[in-house]
């Protein structure tokens, strides 16, 4: 489980985060006592990513580096899918503007 805890402070170090009871819990997949995460929160609580890397040497690091990566991605993607909606909205009140116009120069019939 101290392995598993260790992952999830590594993790949170890459992302620049201050790994916490909170979360650290966030990032287990399993439930943990809280006794033994701030156990191993304890043991690190001076380390950086390296030092808890060190601690790790049977995990490959590049795939966890790999996913905090990706994390990055998907929050990139999800940033540029939220301005393309907003372009999106303004470009569909600039049509249905441009309709009302049209709309009121076109000859009336009596």
């Amino acid at each position: 489980m101290e392995k598993d805890i260790l992952i999830a402070i590594h993790q949170l170090l890459s992302e620049s985060r201050k790994p916490t009871v909170a979360t650290v819990k966030s990032k287990l997949a399993t439930s943990v006592s809280i006794p033994v995460i701030i156990n191993v929160l304890q043991k690190t609580t001076n380390m950086n990513v390296e030092d808890v890397e060190k601690l790790l040497p049977d995990v490959n690091m590049s795939l966890m580096k790999n996913k905090t990566e990706d994390n990055g991605q998907v929050t990139g993607i999800a940033q540029e899918v939220a301005a393309l909606k907003q372009a999106l909205i303004r470009t569909q009140q600039e049509l249905n503007d441009l309709k009302q116009w049209v709309y009121t120069q076109l000859p009336k019939d009596k």
